[in-house]
């Protein structure tokens, strides 16, 4: 996890050591890119800023220095409904949790119960020991499965929460990596948190736990340990501590009351820090950031991002187009940037029509050929029916007919075939 200590002046030369976590970089309101921190002092406790402190800070992004324009508290953009919190809870359900489920369920139906409006919630389970999933952390198949997609409703997650497979086997750490690749997974505005429900022991996962360490450290996300075993469980203590989480000994569901205050505490001291992107398109998945921050702080905290900038980019081309905005340089950067893209033959087919839209013709014609020397590109029907439009519009009536009769005559359906049909 990436951090700094800075110091924080109070007064005439007191000064007091904080920590600040960069947690997050979000593209979803690109060209503005909102940067998520966490500030705490040395008990953990919760920095105060406001919108005034935007002059505080600066922020190095890839090399190209930007200033924040805005400071908002995390918690208050929950509370407004700007801002959602995911949770994955993991349930152990091996044999060694035997007498122990039913404290289980009724922690988690307690935690459930305390849900908020804006709270999401998947439920993750060790399996049955014998279905595998796929991760794209590991190369190998992990042991772990999913009981409910991310949801909002209490009543459909209590349904889900009875234990109803015991494993022979414990596979803790590859039900951890399942659920933190999940939560990387979410792409959407929210904090991201585990919940694990465990007697914290691991004997026949393929994954391990430097694994789960480092997986931690690399996305950031807090895990909140609800230790369930007879004693303390020193493993889960230090998976909880090393993340930015809690650790809790549950000896009784009743003891599970703080958890969700202390998750909202944990909320209190991030801050979504708003600066206008540097570059003029999504341009790669690694994103080095650095933050700086001055007046009454000094220090950094810097951070490498892995994001799916192919997605992100070919999101914020269509972002473009709805906006009016569109331009043939973001199409031939995006090519340029991402040349293996999924997504690459739908941007060449924007091109086409962008030039087809400003009378280029031939322009437009090449781009389509481009795409129509590869039959298995997803793209191709629509390529081949955006030329048959072309020549109509060229008056090469012939011609159009003639490509009118081959999208036809390939069993096209859906509206392509519509469209070839008139």
């Amino acid at each position: 996890m990436a951090f700094c200590a800075v110091q924080l002046a109070f007064g005439q030369g007191v000064q007091t050591t904080i920590s600040v976590y960069l947690n997050q970089l979000d593209f979803s309101r690109y060209p503005k890119v909102d940067l998520y921190a966490t500030f705490v002092d040395k008990y953990s406790e919760p920095i105060q800023l406001s919108p005034a402190d935007t002059l505080r800070f600066d922020v190095v992004h890839k090399n190209l220095p930007v200033g924040i324009t805005d400071v908002r508290s995390v918690i208050e953009l929950k509370q407004k409904g700007e801002s959602e919190l995911y949770l994955c809870m993991v349930f152990d359900n091996s044999q060694s949790m035997m007498g122990r489920t039913q404290l289980l369920e009724e922690a988690a139906l307690r935690f459930v119960d305390s849900l908020k409006v804006g709270d999401y919630v998947s439920i993750t389970d060790f399996g049955d020991g014998k279905v595998r999933v796929k991760v794209p952390e590991l190369s190998k198949s992990i042991y772990a499965r999913s009981k409910t997609p991310f949801s909002n409703s209490k009543p459909f997650l209590r349904k889900n929460i009875s234990t109803n497979i015991m494993t022979d086997q414990t596979f803790l750490y590859d039900a951890l990596m399942y659920a933190l690749s999940t939560l990387n997974g979410v792409h959407a505005l929210g904090r991201k948190a585990l919940v694990l429900f465990s007697d914290g022991f691991d004997n026949a996962s393929v994954s391990n736990r430097a694994a789960i360490e480092n997986l931690i450290q690399r996305y950031t996300i807090p895990v909140f340990a609800i230790d369930l075993n007879e004693r303390e469980n020193p493993t889960l203590k230090k998976l909880a501590v090393m993340s930015g989480g809690e650790y809790f000994f549950v000896k009784q569901a009743v003891d599970l009351g703080p958890l969700y205050q202390t998750i909202l505490k944990w909320l209190k001291g991030q801050y979504r820090l708003t600066y206008d992107s540097p570059e003029a398109s999504i341009s790669g998945d690694a994103y080095p950031i650095r933050l700086s921050m001055r007046d009454l702080y000094a220090g950094q905290s810097s951070k490498t991002f892995m994001v799916d900038g192919e997605n992100i980019g070919f999101y914020n081309l269509m972002y473009l187009e709805t906006m009016g905005q569109e331009n043939l340089k973001n199409y031939l950067d995006y090519v340029s940037n991402f040349p293996n893209s999924k997504h690459g033959d739908n941007v060449q087919l924007k091109m086409g029509k962008f030039w087809r839209q400003r009378g280029e013709y031939s322009k437009s014609l090449a781009v389509y050929n481009i795409i129509l020397r590869n039959q298995l590109s997803s793209a191709y029907n629509d390529a081949l029916l955006e030329k048959a439009d072309l020549y109509k519009a060229a008056k090469k009536y012939a011609e159009a007919q003639e490509a009118y009769k081959l999208l036809i005559g390939s069993q096209v359906s859906g509206s392509v075939r519509a469209r070839a049909l008139l």
